[in-house]
């Protein structure tokens, strides 16, 4: 999942989403997002976000999560890129979470707080994701059905599970917790790209 901010507009515009299939790798995944932002990068500089969810209750997810994430990191540095892991260190960041901060976000009632955008014709997967992933009826606090995960084949995962947009919710909280409900904070962010590696 690829992002960029768009101060003029005070809005987040998810550009692109990228993912590959075992037995493709991070060095499959580099080259897909080197090909579509290389031509045209001025800067080449990309913030890494990535999923940290069960970090403090299972630490052998944690390591192959920043594993993960520093393999991608070296094969994107192959190609020029300088690349931030912006997770490193990071809580556990549950649902309920997660879900009081896009209600914020996406009521759009406040000046101040950003605005998402998603381009539909790149991120089709993203899109058709987000209307299937659905909470564990009854959960307080909120949780999100991860059981799509085990049922869907893996092929046909990008657009029918929560893990595209899982990924893009460990973005829009790493650029945006300031904004979470009751939390007064401030973080600074540039051009950022996320990854789901999960």
């Amino acid at each position: 999942m690829a992002a960029q901010e768009d101060k003029s507009a005070n809005a987040l515009r998810i550009q692109k989403e990228f993912y590959v299939y075992p037995p493709e790798d991070a060095a499959d995944l580099a080259a897909k997002i080197n090909a579509y932002y290389s031509p045209a990068a001025k800067l080449k500089q990309i913030d890494l976000y990535y999923d940290r969810a069960g970090n403090k209750r299972n630490r052998e997810y944690e390591k192959d999560a920043e594993t993960d994430a520093k393999k991608l990191r070296k094969e994107l540095e192959n190609y020029g890129w300088r690349v931030r892991l912006m997770n490193l260190g990071q809580a556990t960041i549950y649902h309920w979470q997660h879900y009081r901060l896009w209600r914020r976000l996406l009521a759009e009632t406040e000046r101040s707080v950003p605005r998402i955008r998603i381009d539909a014709n790149e991120c089709q997967n993203l899109v058709s994701a987000i209307y299937c992933c659905k909470k564990i009826p009854g959960s307080t606090p909120v949780e999100l059905d991860k059981s799509p995960e085990r049922k869907v084949r893996i092929d046909m995962q990008a657009g029918l599970t929560p893990q595209i947009p899982s990924a893009m919710t460990y973005l829009v909280w790493g650029l945006y917790e300031k904004y979470f409900p009751g939390v007064k904070s401030s973080s600074s962010a540039g051009n950022s790209f996320q990854n789901f590696t999960g």
